[in-house]
């Protein structure tokens, strides 16, 4: 069991690394405005996340200007669990929608990934 809690949290920080490094030379050099949708985040796996996990290397690079969190429903995933998350760890910009806002967001504020 030490073994897989020690893989799981391992192979997640390589996938927040991947994803941040992936997304980083696709925007350039900036912070950048991200959403999320269910719950990736250490809540949902040994202590990390995957693609929250993404979004906490690049507040760790200081390159996280917001994150969103959309409730994910029907069971509300987001507004339960990720925007927990994003309070608890302080992430800049935190902010939770209803899924149906994505697209305003994306064309009002505009969203890196």
């Amino acid at each position: 069991a030490e073994f897989m809690l020690e893989r799981d949290v391992s192979d997640n920080e390589a996938i927040g690394a991947h994803g941040a490094d992936a997304i980083l030379s696709r925007v350039g050099d900036k912070g950048l405005k991200m959403v999320t949708i269910c719950n990736t985040g250490s809540l949902a796996t040994a202590g990390f996340g995957t693609a929250l996990g993404v979004v906490r290397e690049l507040q760790r690079r200081n390159k996280l200007e917001s994150i969103t969190a959309l409730e994910t429903r029907p069971y509300n995933q987001g507004s339960r669990l990720t925007a927990f998350e994003i309070v608890e760890e302080k992430m800049p910009g935190g902010q939770l929608i209803c899924d149906s806002m994505a697209a305003s967001l994306m064309k009002t504020k505009g969203v890196d990934a």
